[in-house]
């Protein structure tokens, strides 16, 4: 059976509880700093992804460019094969 000097010994006085809501407090404070450095650091990461993304979509748009002028430049090919093969076919005279 416990004597009640014995219960005073394990129950914490206001100072004693006051510093443990003190010591929380501040780390839950350092907690946090953490997490808005993190969150900083994560913004600039998406900052940069946005850039890069930015440097391939004008890629793209490049590429597509040079690919239309492609296109068309082997149309404008296969058009003058075709018309220069007429051509010798007439001379030819097959048809």
């Amino acid at each position: 059976k416990e004597e009640i000097g014995d219960l005073k010994d394990k129950v914490a006085t206001k100072d004693e509880i006051k510093m443990l809501i003190e010591f929380i407090n501040a780390r839950f404070e350092d907690v946090n700093r953490r997490f808005e450095d993190n969150n900083r650091r994560f913004e600039d990461m998406n900052r940069r992804f946005e850039d890069i993304n930015k440097r391939f979509e004008d890629m793209n748009r490049r590429i597509e460019f040079i690919e239309k002028i492609l296109i068309l430049l082997l149309g404008i090919n296969i058009i003058n094969t075709g018309t220069v093969i007429m051509i010798l076919l007439k001379v030819m005279r097959v048809f």
